[in-house]
């Protein structure tokens, strides 16, 4: 009888084995000195389903037309800690900064920085700082199927100097400055579990549904009786169209997660019917042994990105082309003759993820992630 009960046990536990969810602790987030890179590229298969044991098949990618190395630096090392209270942890790609709070109960969002240009002829402050309060939840752990966060956030102020005079309840006022608050409603759920195959080998992954709705709060410091300031919201008849999701909108993320792997194996943003617009790989899981990667030499920037009708190139001297393609590699619209900075018309392009790409006169080519968004 219990040499019986003992079989029972073991085939249950052989048959079971390999589908039970995993659980994510702080060190499968990323921390201080790690690097991810990420391949984007035109996936059109079907979003990855809810529930238990779940396959996802992936094996038939191919590496993206471009790669984007993400970085993770003590966020104490960084010019606008001050203004980050809290965070440990910043990831840095070209002319931002995001900030988190890691620690062994959650990963933490603390707050956003954009770095303007010099020379960019907009009226703006050097850089956009958007500090969170409350800081909004990524994960906690231990995370598994069955996390359900929600959170509204606002950051901190950016003042923008703009010295005018409007017209407020029909009476002439003075204001000296424009004040921009981000609003967020952030939702993150572990909702289903599996296996995950790709071309370099099999993960056993959580998928998680992230949704972010950012709207933008736009306020004036009025000048009352000659000397005294105070902020009021902007009224509704000057708040230009459009501005209220300038830095943001709705966005919806499904992502797959696995231990050890610092950053999701995929993300994948879709739209309002809940189709994928593109989804974003680590790039050596779209690898295997007879595949390589892109590799990207000469550096450039650009702003703003999204864009809508107009980019700001800073360029290499020796740069003699720009082209945009989509991200499947097509051409759409190439640009020459220009010197270090390119002002260029985008409004042809059609709205989504695009990559530019500069060739230098030795022929070296840099490729980048913009997004079009008219």
């Amino acid at each position: 009888m219990k040499t019986r009960a003992l079989l029972f046990i073991v085939l249950n536990f052989l048959l079971h084995k390999g589908f039970s969810q995993i659980t994510l602790t702080v060190n499968d987030v990323a921390n201080t000195g790690d690097m991810v890179v990420t391949s984007t590229i035109p996936y059109t298969g079907e979003v990855p389903s809810t529930g238990a044991n779940q396959t996802y098949d992936m094996t038939s990618l191919t590496p993206g037309f471009t790669t984007d190395s993400i970085y993770y630096v003590s966020a104490a090392s960084t010019p606008f800690a001050g203004s980050m209270a809290g965070a440990n942890v910043c990831q840095t790609t070209a002319g931002s900064y995001t900030y988190f709070v890691r620690n062994s109960g959650g990963f933490y969002l603390k707050g956003f920085v954009f770095v303007i240009p010099p020379g960019s002829g907009l009226p703006l402050p050097s850089e956009l700082i958007f500090s969170l309060s409350p800081q909004v939840p990524v994960l906690t752990f231990p995370a598994t199927v069955g996390m359900n966060l929600t959170t509204n956030s606002t950051s901190s102020r950016v003042e923008i100097p703009y010295d005018t005079t409007i017209l407020i309840n029909g009476v002439s006022t003075q204001i000296t400055k424009i004040g921009v608050k981000l609003n967020i409603k952030d939702t993150s759920i572990i909702d289903g579990y599996g296996t995950a195959n790709f071309p370099s080998g099999q993960f056993e992954v959580l998928r998680n549904i992230h949704t972010m709705n950012t709207t933008t709060s736009l306020e004036v410091y009025v000048i009352l009786f000659g000397t005294i300031g105070t902020w009021v919201p902007m009224p509704a008849n000057l708040v230009p169209g459009g501005a209220s999701d300038f830095l943001g909108g709705p966005s919806k993320t499904v992502m797959l997660l696995t231990n050890g792997r610092k950053q999701p194996l995929v993300s994948m943003n879709l739209d309002t019917l809940g189709l994928v617009t593109n989804a974003e790989f680590q790039a050596d899981l779209l690898v295997t042994s007879n595949r390589s990667l892109v590799s990207e030499i000469p550096a450039f920037e650009f702003y703003p990105n999204p864009a809508s009708s107009s980019l700001t190139f800073m360029l290499p001297e020796d740069t003699r082309k720009i082209r945009i393609r989509d991200v499947s590699g097509r051409l759409l619209q190439v640009f020459q003759n220009f010197g270090t900075v390119a002002n260029l018309s985008v409004e042809s392009l059609p709205e989504g993820v695009h990559i530019a790409e500069i060739e230098t006169s030795s022929g070296q080519l840099s490729r980048k992630r913009i997004v079009i968004k008219h």
